[in-house]
């Protein structure tokens, strides 16, 4: 009987010491401070002046330059690519890998390189108390203690990043419209069925054809259209963007069009900025306020007064991304790529791009500037983004192409006089 009760009261004892350890770590990492274990890639745990147990300092996290340029260089590879090639995570890993930039001595891969481009602490928001060590598994979000950290990336080029994620995601885009050489992967679409295009061969591979999927996978009879030479289409659909479509004329036609869509828009545009301004300063007046009470002595700083200046916190840092990413679709100044300069040079270099044989960049550019291309019968309709042309042209005049492909103000070239040339010409 006495072994039983001293073993309740050692079971007992061992769940308080538990109980305020781990209170005592979350109040550590509330005031900002790191609780130990490795640090994440990018910083490194730096000794304080406010001291510990034992005798010991209280430690923070503080950026670690050499990694840290790592960091950097892998959001750049993935928003804007290298030398004209879209990269994605696993390219990001062999080229870093290959350039010997190791992660703490070890090989890249796409885990790595995916929890880096997806882990909020790199724009300065690190948790703790995120994973249940007893079953391994994520605690709800709302036991989660926040720790602010030094940021290595802006919140703006995270939330690009994290779009970007989203929409090149297998279940939205399929992998080979990215990876694949093929000219036209991921762009020709069936006028008849409405179905994807794919690649098939003949003769052991010596003729290539784009096929409808439907008739490719269920037979003949599940779609009327037939086979299109894969070279004959690639240098038809070049030619006839690079003569019609990119020509001086047609692109001064849809600047215009651009110019006047921007205006039309930017009424209502501006009336969301208005509005998300005027939240920002109502978060920003509340955060003033408590923090005047605390200090004055009228409200007790403890744990509920620190939750609150935490949400306070995040509805001011949300406010700010979905600011950032309106003033980013209203940045595009129409008045610029309105200068007749400007879209000669800018159709130059595109159609010098788009007819380079055996460049990678005639792939990137037609993913960038092309959402598909619709055939049917002997009639292909290519359709795109005004807004993309915009860019491109920012960038091509910076001496840089940024890869990200919004998806609105689409159908530049719908009509039939896009492609007036019939593809068995």
């Amino acid at each position: 009987m006495m072994r039983r009760i001293i073993c309740m009261f050692d079971e007992h004892q061992s769940k308080e010491i538990s109980k305020h350890v781990s209170r005592s770590m979350k109040e550590n990492a509330r005031q900002g401070y790191f609780n130990g274990a490795k640090p994440p890639f990018g910083y490194q745990s730096v000794a304080t002046e406010q001291s510990a147990s034992r005798g010991r300092s209280k430690k923070k996290l503080a950026i670690d330059e050499g990694e840290a340029s790592i960091v950097r260089q892998v959001y750049d590879l993935y928003q804007n690519g290298f030398e004209g090639r879209v990269m994605g995570c696993k390219e990001i890993g062999k080229y870093l890998t290959s350039q010997n930039l190791l992660m703490r001595g070890c090989a890249w891969n796409v885990h790595k390189t995916h929890k880096l481009l997806s882990d909020s602490l790199y724009m300065g928001d690190y948790y703790f108390n995120v994973i249940d060590s007893k079953t391994g598994q994520k605690r709800p979000p709302e036991e989660w203690v926040k720790t602010t950290i030094p940021a290595i990336i802006d919140a703006a080029t995270f939330e690009r990043v994290r779009l970007k994620r989203e929409s090149r995601a297998p279940s939205v885009v399929p992998p080979r419209r990215v990876s694949s050489p093929t000219l036209l992967t991921g762009l020709l679409r069936c006028g008849v069925c409405g179905h994807a295009m794919t690649l098939v061969t003949g003769k052991s591979g010596k003729y290539k054809y784009y096929k409808c999927t439907s008739r490719h996978s269920q037979g003949n009879h599940a779609c009327t259209s037939g086979n299109l030479p894969m070279e004959k289409l690639d240098e038809l659909v070049l030619s006839q963007l690079s003569e019609q479509v990119f020509s001086p004329d047609r692109l001064k036609i849809m600047m215009e069009e651009l110019r006047k869509r921007i205006q039309s828009s930017d009424n209502g545009q501006q009336e969301q900025i208005g509005k998300l301004n005027t939240q920002m300063r109502d978060v920003e007046k509340r955060q003033q306020r408590l923090l005047d009470a605390i200090e004055t002595g009228i409200v007790e700083l403890d744990e509920t007064t620190q939750r609150r200046c935490q949400q306070l916190k995040t509805s001011r840092e949300a406010i700010f991304i979905e600011l950032a990413g309106v003033r980013r679709d209203t940045a595009i100044p129409a008045g610029d790529y309105l200068k007749a300069s400007q879209v000669d040079v800018f159709g130059k270099v595109l159609r010098e791009k788009l007819l380079a044989k055996g460049s990678p960049l005639a792939k990137s550019y037609l993913n960038a500037l092309v959402d598909e291309i619709v055939v049917e019968e002997k009639t292909a309709t290519i359709k795109g983004s005004y807004v993309v042309l915009a860019e491109t042209m920012q960038q091509i005049k910076k001496g840089s192409l940024n890869n990200q492909v919004p998806t609105f103000i689409p159908n530049w070239c719908a009509r039939s006089d896009s492609n007036a040339r019939p593809l068995g010409s």
